[in-house]
């Protein structure tokens, strides 16, 4: 019975860092989503948010902007090259617009690849895609902190704070990084003492 509770608290420790590491150690570069203004575009004035997520299927684009002046119009979005208020072609191609609302994934993209400054989200006219409603630029990694302004079509995005978990590494944002530390700690404290314990009980022995 004397190696029962060596063994006990070795086993702990060794569950609690292969928890850390499976977890991949509270890692501080895992990215938040990432929330812009949408603006007024040049041809209208529908405004409101783009959140844009990486998941495991690809880059997630939920869009919430003031309805189109009949609700149950499909409106066109993509997301263009370029920034407002003159963007330019299409890029990706994301679900329509109806009621204000829109949620796509597109495969095979991740945030960090549109975060390059040439990237917007423009929303359509339904009766005329030549015409544009509403328009978001999608910043520079960079520059998530920039101010958004209120001018039609020339809005500054801005990340703000998702409605989703934080998974990011700050602890004092509710990151990961404390339960890493803490994790780390207790596994090293469990089996110093399981070899302590057990290094004891063989000198009793």
């Amino acid at each position: 019975m004397r190696y029962v509770l060596p063994a006990f608290v070795l086993v702990i420790g060794v569950f609690a860092l292969a928890t850390l590491l499976l977890s991949g150690g509270g890692d501080a570069s895992a990215q938040s989503p990432l929330t812009i203004t949408m603006a007024a575009g040049r041809d209208g004035n529908q405004t409101g948010t783009a959140t844009l997520t990486d998941t495991s299927g690809g880059l997630q684009v939920v869009v919430n902007i003031t309805p189109f002046s009949d609700p149950a119009a499909s409106q066109l979005m993509h997301i263009h090259s370029g920034q407002c208020p003159v963007p330019g072609g299409v890029v990706y191609t994301l679900t329509p617009v109806v009621n204000g609302q829109s949620t796509t994934t597109v495969p095979g993209v991740t945030l960090a690849s549109v975060q390059t400054g040439a990237f917007n989200i423009n929303v359509h006219n339904p009766t005329n895609p030549a015409l544009y409603t509403s328009c978001g630029n999608i910043p520079v990694a960079a520059q998530n902190t920039a101010t958004p302004t209120t001018a039609a079509g020339t809005a500054s995005p801005t990340k703000t704070p998702a409605a989703v978990p934080n998974t990011g590494g700050d602890p004092g944002a509710g990151g990961s990084s404390a339960w890493a530390y803490a994790l780390i700690a207790f596994g090293l404290f469990a089996v110093t003492g399981a070899g302590t314990l057990a290094l004891r009980s063989r000198r009793h022995s």
